[in-house]
């Protein structure tokens, strides 16, 4: 506070030389004395320097006052651009907080499709074993597993399903019989990974179809798959029944 009043009084008493020293007033009382040869009076000259007090006063409480108004709108700029800084932040926050719960929604992604891929590696592992205990036995015993509709065709019906059999053993040529509870429509079989299949498939009866295939042989590396449509909501049980003995 006293730094202040310092500042005030030196405020002051600069704006009072000027006043008194430099002013217009100083030039008039100058040239009357030249000019008219009658000197001023000393209560006009005091009167002169407590009005220059009067207006230095009012002076330096201008530029202080000049001065609180700059700074007060200097500072209202500063918080403007204070707070502008602050939702620009609050938006970068946001964004990262966005990239944090995509990148935790890749990790529970990741592990989803991990665990997909453990369970798949365990039927595969199991199949591979059923394959394995079947490769020894005498008998043939197919393996039979439901695809789904894998390759639909509303020409032929309005429903389709698709079976993978594997084979224990080494069937060539290959005679089957196909049969369902209920109607068949239309069938297909072929054995994968073959490039060239001689044989294919024909009607016995409404719900059975015969499969005769010459090459090439179906085995636990060369699966059949048939494919059945048909236009019920569902055929029933389905199965296979092998004519040919295994070489």
């Amino acid at each position: 506070m006293p730094s202040h009043f310092w500042i005030f009084l030196t405020e002051i008493f600069s704006h009072w030389v000027t006043f008194v020293t430099g002013s217009a007033v100083s030039l008039i009382i100058l040239v009357k004395e030249k000019y008219t040869e009658v000197t001023v009076k000393w209560k006009a000259i005091s009167a002169v320097f407590f009005l220059g007090v009067t207006f230095s006063i009012f002076f330096a409480w201008q530029d202080e006052y000049a001065s609180a108004v700059w700074r007060g709108t200097e500072l209202a700029k500063s918080n403007a651009l204070v707070d502008e800084k602050g939702r620009e932040i609050h938006q970068l926050e946001s964004q990262i907080s966005q990239k944090d719960s995509y990148i935790t929604q890749l990790g529970g992604l990741r592990d989803s499709t991990f665990s997909q891929l453990v369970k798949s590696q365990g039927v595969i592992n199991n199949l591979g074993t059923q394959v394995a205990q079947f490769n020894h036995p005498e008998t043939l015993k197919p393996i039979m597993l439901s695809m789904g509709s894998l390759y639909p065709d509303t020409k032929k019906a309005l429903h389709s399903n698709s079976w993978l059999i594997l084979s224990n053993k080494t069937v060539t040529p290959i005679s089957a019989n196909f049969t369902c509870e209920g109607y068949i429509d239309d069938l297909s079989a072929t054995i994968i990974g073959s490039g060239v299949m001689m044989g294919g498939s024909n009607r016995l009866f409404g719900n059975q179809y015969r499969i005769q295939i010459s090459a090439p042989a179906w085995s636990s590396i060369s699966p059949m798959l048939v494919t059945t449509y048909y236009n019920e909501d569902d055929p029933g049980t389905c199965g296979i029944t092998p004519l040919s003995a295994p070489k």
